[in-house]
């Protein structure tokens, strides 16, 4: 029943009430999954970066498999700008779970971070192949080969955008 207060506390961004829940609840049921990973993300919708990556750790340690936990981390080290230890999560989210699709997303923002543009284009390439539809992938990879100056290779992928929806605004803007 308490665990149903604290979600209804998230819900009405009460979140000071709904931390107080959660960890009443950690407390009494340390080992619960569920209850450790709503606190570490309302954790996160607080900006509490350092306490999420606390209980995210605590999750890798009953769940070293899990490609969401690693990948939930990754996230909030980007916060935090520790990259390393970013990349390195992302990397285990992909390699636990080939093809998926917003770890290889966050690997090709990583390189592009790192004015590594080859290698971001590489990360979007194999995101397309997991979402062969995706406009957003193929616009980040249109951007990322204008930036590392192959045009032609930009355009075509514009193009593609235009022939996937012809009312794409954003792709219009930059023809």
């Amino acid at each position: 029943m308490r665990i149903i207060l604290a979600h209804f506390y998230t819900a009405q961004e009460k979140f000071a009430e709904a931390t107080a829940v959660y960890e009443e609840l950690q407390r009494t049921y340390p080992a619960d999954l569920e209850i450790l990973s709503s606190l570490a993300d309302l954790y996160v919708l607080q900006e509490k970066e350092e306490e999420a990556i606390l209980i995210y750790q605590e999750l890798l340690k009953q769940k070293p498999d899990s490609a969401q936990v690693h990948f939930n981390l990754g996230t909030i080290f980007v916060k935090v700008n520790k990259l390393k230890e970013a990349e390195t999560h992302f990397k285990k989210a992909l390699n636990l779970s080939p093809g998926y699709l917003q770890a290889e997303l966050a690997l090709g923002l990583l390189s592009e971070i790192n004015q590594n543009l080859p290698e971001a284009i590489e990360h979007y390439q194999k995101a397309l192949k997991v979402d062969p539809l995706n406009i957003n992938v193929y616009r980040r990879l249109a951007q990322t080969y204008y930036r590392d100056k192959r045009i032609e290779e930009a355009i075509q992928q514009y193009k593609f955008i235009l022939k996937l929806n012809p009312y794409d605004v954003d792709t219009r803007a930059n023809s």
